[in-house]
């Protein structure tokens, strides 16, 4: 099936610069609710006109590429496929005029998918790009407001005045939204758009809310900000914002949308941001202010934490640290030295020092909303409190993993493997009791958890036809678990 994106005037898009020439192929997502129990994931892509390979045909020149996508649970194959998108001029295309840009929905369950993208030209026969990364969608909440993720974009309007013809694909609750993959924002005077829906308002906040949109520099400083009231006429609303950014310099920014929102007499709030690329070609990137430790600890989040929050934090962050760091904070009593000390252990650990983002810190808060989200069981809500959380927030999102449902007789298991844990190392949980209480029965890792016997005693689900017959004695030790 061929899939024809609309050409877009240049004044839409990023005019030629070296950015945009060198991007290539730049992809992006956003996750929105589709019904009560799957969501609607959006892939989002753009290429330069110039990244195609032309031939003539019948006076004119035509470029093609095709692009698949397979997207696989730890159960199977949830989708794959492949579109083509073309483009045709009247005369050769050698260098960069304007961005071609398109978008794809799948519908999909809350869960974690792992995504295989290939972009070949077809003229050439050639694969231009090849990537495969991780897909975590979380569920929208049905009890309390909630907000998709942000979508950048390069125009919005509503179909009834539309200026151009636009592509269908690009259509959705009464507007057209061109998506911006590539979080690019450029120009004199540039403007960010953005496009987000909110959940459950009317329900939950019927009185009405608060949208409090934010600008924050790579320090996560606010640069600009506005607020505005909005009327909780129903559960499913759409905001849309063109933010002026004229004044700011260019730099990496990040972009942040708050509802603020009562319930049931308490107020509460919900948040997301998404980072993004300024070109203001009347105001250059300012050189980055060295700041102090002091002044940095100050602008952390670990500067606020409450006593409380940080006893939660220490106990998530407990199985990273060192024996010496846990004495030392064990031996504080303020909770002042105790943030400094979470800080510090925290910024030993930033493999990034010339950026002011911490990104094992980034990574570590997902992986425990991450499990919060999806083992918890029973009256346990802590997931990172569960084995499954402390394996995750100690080594990450494994590599691979399989399930393996219960059967009549058997209990469901989960196998993960890590390829860069001691050579190579598998985990095995088993859920005993049925309620999704995964236990750690075994691991091939040095971690004081080990039983040979594991698949027998624990009754576990896993195929014996699948599992090979060689690993029953020392399950875990062979490189091939399915």
């Amino acid at each position: 099936m061929k899939l024809f994106i609309i050409i877009l005037g240049c004044l839409l898009f990023l005019q030629a610069s070296h950015n945009s020439q060198s991007k290539g192929f730049v992809f992006d997502d956003a996750v929105f609710r589709f019904d009560d129990e799957t969501l609607l994931w959006e892939f989002h892509y753009s290429f330069p006109d110039n990244y195609l390979s032309y031939k003539k045909e019948n006076g004119k020149y035509s470029g093609e590429i095709q692009i698949s996508l397979q997207i696989e649970s730890t159960l199977k194959v949830e989708h794959s496929e492949s579109w083509i998108v073309n483009n045709i001029v009247d005369s050769i295309v050698d260098s960069y005029e304007m961005d071609l840009v398109g978008l794809k929905s799948f519908i999909l369950p809350p869960g974690q998918y792992t995504v295989s993208l290939s972009v070949r030209d077809i003229e050439e026969n050639l694969i231009k790009y090849s990537k495969e990364f991780d897909l975590i969608l979380r569920p929208i909440s049905k009890t309390s407001v909630d907000i998709s993720e942000i979508e950048f974009a390069r125009h919005i309007e509503k179909k009834n005045s539309q200026s151009t013809n636009w592509n269908e694909m690009f259509y959705k609750n009464t507007l057209y939204v061109i998506p911006n993959p590539s979080s690019e924002i450029e120009g004199d005077n540039p403007v960010l758009l953005t496009y987000i829906e909110i959940y459950n308002t009317k329900s939950i906040s019927p009185d009405g809310f608060e949208v409090k949109y934010s600008i924050l520099d790579g320090a996560k400083r606010k640069v600009f900000y506005f607020t505005k009231q909005r009327k909780s006429v129903n559960d499913g609303l759409v905001e849309r914002a063109g933010l002026p950014l004229g004044s700011i310099p260019s730099g990496v920014y990040y972009s942040a949308i708050t509802i603020i929102f009562n319930d049931g007499g308490i107020k509460d709030s919900i948040s997301k941001s998404k980072k993004f690329y300024l070109y203001n070609y009347g105001i250059p990137a300012r050189l980055r202010t060295p700041y102090t430790e002091s002044e940095l600890f100050q602008m952390s989040e670990f500067a606020t934490m409450s006593p409380m929050r940080i006893d939660i934090e220490f106990l998530q962050f407990r199985n990273l640290l060192t024996n010496t760091e846990i004495e030392e904070f064990e031996f504080l009593t303020t909770n002042k030295a105790r943030q400094r000390a979470l800080f510090k252990y925290w910024a030993a650990r930033d493999t990034d020092t010339l950026s002011t983002i911490n990104e094992a810190r980034q990574q570590f808060v997902a992986a425990v909303k991450y499990a919060n989200t999806f083992y918890r069981y029973g009256q346990v809500m802590d997931g990172w409190r569960t084995d499954r959380g402390k394996i995750l927030l100690k080594y990450g999102f494994p590599t691979t993993s399989d399930r393996y449902t219960s059967r009549i007789d058997k209990n469901a298991t989960e196998v993960w493997f890590y390829n860069s844990i001691y050579g190579g190392s598998y985990f095995f949980f088993v859920d005993r009791s049925g309620i999704g209480e995964y236990m750690l029965v075994h691991s091939s890792a040095p971690i004081g958890v080990y039983n040979p016997q594991w698949i027998e005693e624990y009754n576990s689900a896993i195929d014996l036809n699948e599992y090979p017959q060689r690993n029953r004695s020392n399950p875990g030790r062979e490189p091939n678990v399915r």
